[in-house]
């Protein structure tokens, strides 16, 4: 706005140094035409008046911009308003009077805006309307014959000089109007030009900062969602724990039970059920501490087409094809899958659960399609999280069964949430026991869903170029003769060290218990022992850690079994980094403490750490 009124003073103070000169230039040929006349026909008193307005134009011209523009266009068309009266009055209607008038108002509009052109208008009209009555009345008359003047080649040379600076006047006005004009146009397409590339600018900071708000929306969204999940984890590694603990008589005994029983005994049925029962709640409870991310802490080079073909060939699938008679299956696998580092039986849980929960949202029977790939993925927003570059083993499981709506998407992975019938199918742990084993294998998870089309999960997990080992299974090392070893079972559970200690001298080992790390120090600093079964967590008193560190420092080659009811934890892996061998679950089963057991005795010496020992986790 500014800028516009700025190029409109411009163009009126241009306008009126241009009038002054043009003024100037005709007001010297008006003041030698009078002279001439003068000389011919006689001194008359307009001629003064002629060479007063000539002095004066030129001397506001000389003085140009010194003087205020209000000033210099006041004295402009006041001189223009003067010599247009003597105009009349001397030569009447046909002399330059009348065109010198029509300057005027044109001159007014221009310098002063159309008011002040209106009022010039409202003069002339009045000017005209006097002169007029007054040379029709007959109380004015021209001083000379018209006749004779129109025949005066001087009275045609100031008509047309006059003409020429009138009609010159109004094309440099308009001609230099016309030019600003022009010259705003472009500045207003330019300041057009630089709104639209702000008006771009602030969509782009708007788009910008929209976008920050969502993301910093998700955030939030999955800060609460880790909150929610870390305090049910919290919640359920205690459980878990204590589980454990109670699980020794529906588990243990009865594996204990059944190796004294003959094959025909009427009790090995009710035994079985009791072990199945037991087997089913440790599951869950490794789900519970899946669930709390502090299950899977050894990883393993795997392929992933092995543990898919184990699991549809496992007895838990056909269960699950007799509850789904209208179940169909296809498996589209890579046979050039590379490998990933993972926990075989953790995985194998999340295909046993992504193909459970397709078959139950097909309630009709429907198509189940599992398929795995490998492929380099660009960063990504997904449904549920944000999928970081890297090339990854890529596991999709796909059903035509009825959706997941879109409000349920962000909850699907929650602990406990469920749209089954509660008691019909599953505990709600599921869907929460895949999203934490991917965490555990530093993957990702996308869902895909269309309600009434189905769904498709896409697992994310990262590729090693790490080869698949043969490693002797544990059931095999199990097998393995036993010469009468001594153990010694270290732990603050009374029942635990029974069953412990049951099972072992079931397999022919001679086998002590204590109820403390203290007491193992002091029972290992007086009797050599061959195994060492250690718990983790005792409660008041050592560790196993601190247990395991003490009794290096007086058999430097002791070997030691770890075992605990909570899931492998840094402290255990420091413990094996001492040299102690592998980490055992609770609850007991026969078969595998057994090969554990074994496995550790047959297992050559391996050299301890001698140096400081790892400090408190």
């Amino acid at each position: 706005m500014n800028e516009s009124s700025d190029t409109f003073r411009r163009l009126r103070d241009r306008q009126l140094t241009w009038g002054l000169r043009g003024f100037a230039t005709f007001g010297l040929i008006v003041l030698l035409v009078s002279l001439s006349r003068a000389f011919t026909t006689g001194w008359q008193p307009v001629m003064a008046l002629d060479i007063l307005m000539y002095l004066l134009v030129v001397c506001t011209a000389l003085l140009g911009r010194r003087l205020p523009f209000s000033v210099r266009a006041g004295v402009v068309i006041g001189i223009g308003f003067v010599l247009s009266v003597t105009g009349l009055l001397t030569y009447g209607l046909v002399g330059m009077g009348l065109p010198s008038l029509f300057a005027c108002c044109v001159l007014a509009t221009m310098l002063f805006g159309s008011r002040a052109g209106s009022v010039s208008i409202g003069i002339s009209a009045l000017i005209v309307a006097v002169v007029g009555s007054l040379f029709v009345r007959g109380i004015l008359a021209l001083p000379f014959n018209p006749l004779t003047y129109v025949r005066s080649y001087t009275s045609w040379l100031a008509v047309l000089c006059g003409m020429a600076f009138v009609g010159g006047l109004i094309v440099l006005v308009l001609g230099t109007m016309n030019r600003e004009i022009e010259s705003l146009v472009d500045t207003l397409k330019r300041r057009n030009a630089d709104l639209s590339d702000m008006v771009l600018q602030v969509r782009g900071e708007m788009a910008e900062r929209a976008r920050v708000e969502d993301e910093r929306r998700t955030l939030d969204e999955k800060l609460q969602r880790a909150k929610r999940l870390e305090d049910v984890g919290t919640l359920a590694a205690g459980v878990a724990h204590d589980l454990n603990n109670i699980l020794v008589g529906t588990v243990s005994y009865p594996d204990l039970l059944l190796t004294r029983l003959p094959s025909d005994s009427p009790l090995r049925e009710p035994l079985e059920t009791i072990r199945r029962s037991g087997v089913k709640a440790a599951a869950i409870v490794q789900d519970l501490l899946t669930l709390a991310r502090r299950s899977v802490t050894t990883f393993e080079a795997l392929n992933l087409n092995t543990v898919i073909a184990d699991y549809f060939s496992s007895p838990e699938h056909e269960r699950l094809k007799s509850f789904h008679p209208g179940l169909e299956v296809e498996l589209k696998l890579d046979p050039e899958l590379p490998n990933l580092s993972g926990s075989p039986v953790h995985l194998l849980k999340v295909v046993m659960n992504l193909v459970s929960n397709a078959a139950e949202a097909m309630p009709d029977g429907g198509r189940v399609v599992v398929s795995t790939s490998a492929g380099q993925t660009a960063p990504r927003a997904g449904s549920v999280e944000r999928v970081e570059a890297g090339d990854y083993v890529i596991l999709r499981v796909s059903d035509t069964g009825i959706g997941i709506p879109e409000g349920d998407l962000s909850k699907i992975l929650e602990p406990f949430f469920t749209k089954k019938v509660m008691g019909h199918s599953g505990t709600g742990l599921g869907m929460a026991v895949v999203w934490g084993t991917v965490k555990d294998h530093r993957g990702y998870v996308d869902i895909e869903s269309v309600v009434g089309k189905g769904t498709t999960f896409t697992l994310y997990f990262p590729r090693t170029a790490e080869e698949v080992a043969a490693v002797r299974g544990i059931e095999a090392a199990a097998k393995g003769t036993t010469k009468g070893e001594s153990i010694l079972i270290v732990d603050d559970v009374r029942e635990q060290r029974e069953i412990a200690a049951k099972m072992l001298a079931e397999l022919g080992y001679s086998v002590e218990t204590v109820a403390s790390g203290e007491e193992a120090i002091a029972f290992v600093s007086e009797r050599q022992v061959d195994l060492l079964i250690v718990d983790m967590y005792m409660e008041p008193g050592m560790d196993g850690l601190d247990t395991y560190r003490e009794v290096l420092k007086l058999r430097p080659a002791q070997r030691a079994i770890i075992t605990s009811g909570h899931a492998e934890s840094q402290r255990v892996r420091k413990a094996q980094g001492l040299g102690a061998g592998a980490f055992v679950r609770k609850p007991f089963f026969m078969d595998t403490i057994a090969g554990a057991v074994r496995a550790e005795l047959d297992r050559g010496i391996s050299p301890r750490r001698r140096g400081p020992s790892p400090g408190p986790a």
